[in-house]
């Protein structure tokens, strides 16, 4: 067991509620000399609050994605209320949005993030109550319940969607909290929901296969390579390895087809898939 410690030397206080899938980065939030804050840890460089705005106040974090990009929570915004936020290296501290924007009904919190953020879950405040949502990086924030009910034509009754607590690594599987009527009696239950691509579906328009190939190096490791066939022109697909192990990126060119690498891997099966849709193609490297 390892303490993970404080930023506040004069009262240690933390709590960790996210880790990233390898064990090497933990979320949560502690006690800074001026208020509470969200850390990232890492046992080289131990425990740093997260970058933010003057706009933020107290904030914290709950969960983080599996590859440790993205780091999400909730915090006190703009003197506004309690805002959900995705936080990246690169962009620091984003508000997520609400919604309901009118006074004591903003409040948002994002819970946990897929595989780069691409599907963060969490849950906002409006006039009927509290609501699971899901927000995505085109969409922004979507209610759960309209989700499944108009993109999907999924049938709710009386389930009332209250929040969103976990999503899997693709995005496509949440598991939450709701409410609904069951022989007279109201019940909280826990629910799972499946869904298919909810964000850059279009380029997961491919009318062929995929495939994957493996060539071996002359240092042990191998190379494998993604091809793509039946694309849309132009379409820039993001290939993912051994379940979201390991990304690449590449363009559909003008005769539908797409190449990705991934080089020096060990031997033995790999899994390749599409970020945006299910379209997996197993490789044995011997």
């Amino acid at each position: 067991m390892v303490g993970l410690g404080g930023l506040d030397p004069n009262h240690i206080y933390s709590l960790a509620s996210g880790i990233s899938s390898d064990g090497t980065i933990v979320v949560g939030k502690t006690r800074s000399p001026e208020t509470q804050v969200a850390f990232r840890w890492t046992a080289e460089e131990g425990m740093h609050e997260l970058s933010r705005s003057e706009k933020w106040g107290w904030h914290q974090a709950q969960g983080i994605s599996p590859d440790g990009s993205v780091i999400v929570g909730y915090g006190y915004y703009n003197d506004l209320g309690y805002d959900a936020f995705r936080w990246t290296e690169e962009e620091g501290m984003t508000a997520l949005g609400v919604l309901d924007e009118t006074p004591f009904k903003y409040q948002g919190r994002a819970e946990d993030a897929s595989v780069r953020g691409w599907i963060i879950v969490g849950w906002s405040d409006e006039d009927d109550g509290r609501k699971a949502v899901v927000w995505t990086p085109r969409r922004g924030i979507l209610r759960l319940g309209e989700l499944l009910a108009n993109d999907f034509g999924v049938d709710l009754g009386t389930w009332e969607m209250y929040s969103g607590f976990a999503v899997s690594y693709d995005g496509k599987t949440i598991v939450g909290e709701g409410w609904h009527f069951e022989n007279g009696e109201g019940i909280t239950e826990g629910f799972l929901v499946r869904i298919p691509c909810i964000d850059d579906c279009d380029r997961c328009s491919f009318r062929e296969r995929m495939t994957g190939t493996c060539k071996p190096r002359g240092d042990g490791t191998v190379k494998v390579i993604a091809k793509l066939s039946g694309g849309r022109v132009g379409a820039t697909l993001t290939f993912c390895l051994d379940y979201y192990k390991a990304f690449a990126e590449a363009t559909v060119n003008e005769d539908g087809r797409a190449k990705a690498r991934f080089k020096r891997l060990p031997p033995g099966p790999h899994h390749l898939t599409l970020k945006e849709c299910d379209a997996p193609a197993d490789v044995g490297c011997e």
